[in-house]
């Protein structure tokens, strides 16, 4: 039968901890990317939005 002493149970524990705590700040930024690039494409979406609106404005004025 297999003999766990209790620093290798520690150490174990430890190592999950590290790992859940790396997936979680993945997971973070991950998020934060995601919630900027669709502010991003928003902004750029406006721009062109605006831009197409100006486009005549300003040939007509040449």
């Amino acid at each position: 039968m297999l003999q766990i002493s209790p620093m290798q149970i520690c150490s174990l524990c430890a190592n999950l901890l590290v790992t859940v705590a790396e997936i979680f700040m993945i997971y973070t930024h991950y998020k934060d990317y995601k919630e900027d690039k669709r502010k991003n494409e928003a902004i750029k979406a406006k721009c062109a939005k605006l831009h197409i609106d100006l486009t005549p404005a300003t040939s007509a004025k040449h």
